[in-house]
């Protein structure tokens, strides 16, 4: 008869420990199997433009990004807001491809993209209106999924495209597709001859620089281009209630027929540094 063999206590809780971290290892090994991949801490970005707003024809979403490896809808569907219509993101071809269009731009120029977008949406010299018209969504892989959201009138929507479209003049496709998508948002019918189209025209009876949403240049009564000492005692004047805004209606930047301090501001700013500014 074999005797009982008694294991060491440290050898059992050596065997034991092995054990537990074989299983560890297995688990571990599994789930890298089931889970997504994500890019390494500060790999990649994206950016999405999402239209919000009646559309006689469906618009498809538009995705910029620098070389992603995953589901980008997914991805964005999981820090994007219920008041994003995510219907378009759907939408898909007789073959069952989505048709929202995604496009891969250099990693040095998505970041200026991502620059642009959050210059514009800091930018209160830029009307907005009350009526959405753009969501825009950025993205960013950092081992884990982040997220910014905006939402945009038509003429801030129709600033920052014009402007992203310039900025990706070199990369073709990119351009291309902006461009599309700011076409889409503002139409093509200019009623005051600025190059600014009325859907994304804050002054839309007022010529004005595209670079203010096609008004004029805050404070410039006389829509000459420059804002005078004069201009800003005016508005001063329509502030107090000595002088209708209608003397000057380029003190009204949102047109909502009332001038207020934060305009008078703006055009003090114009006074100071220059109109386009």
């Amino acid at each position: 008869m074999t005797p009982n063999r008694r294991l060491d206590p440290a050898l059992s809780k050596q065997g034991l420990a092995a054990a537990v971290a074989a299983r560890l290892i297995l688990f571990g090994w599994v789930l890298a199997l089931s889970a997504p991949a994500l890019p390494a801490r500060g790999e990649h970005r994206a950016l999405k433009f999402t239209y919000i707003g009646v559309q006689k024809e469906p618009i498809p979403s538009l995705i910029l990004h620098d070389g992603v490896a995953f589901d980008l809808f997914a991805m964005f569907e999981s820090v994007e807001s219920a008041l994003v219509d995510r219907g378009n993101d759907g939408l898909a071809s007789p073959e069952g491809e989505r048709i929202a269009r995604v496009v891969q731009i250099p990693a040095g120029v998505m970041e200026e993209a991502l620059r642009i977008v959050r210059a514009m949406a800091r930018d209160a010299d830029v009307p907005e209106l009350a009526r959405w018209s753009l969501a825009v969504t950025t993205l960013a892989v950092n081992g884990q999924v982040n997220g910014e959201e905006w939402f945009w009138g038509a003429p801030r929507a129709g600033r920052v495209l014009a402007v992203l479209e310039q900025a990706l003049a070199a990369s073709g496709e990119a351009a291309s597709a902006v461009g599309q998508m700011r076409g889409a948002i503002c139409g093509v019918n200019d009623r005051d001859a600025d190059n600014v189209p009325n859907l994304c025209d804050a002054c839309p009876t007022l010529p004005g620089p595209e670079n203010s949403a096609g008004c004029p240049c805050a404070g410039d009564c006389n829509l000459d281009g420059a804002v005078t000492v004069a201009e800003i005692v005016r508005g001063v004047n329509v502030i107090l209630g000595r002088a209708e805004f209608t003397n000057c209606q380029a003190l009204d930047r949102n047109a909502d027929l009332v001038v207020t301090v934060e305009e008078l501001v703006a055009a003090v700013r114009a006074l100071l540094r220059g109109c386009g500014e």
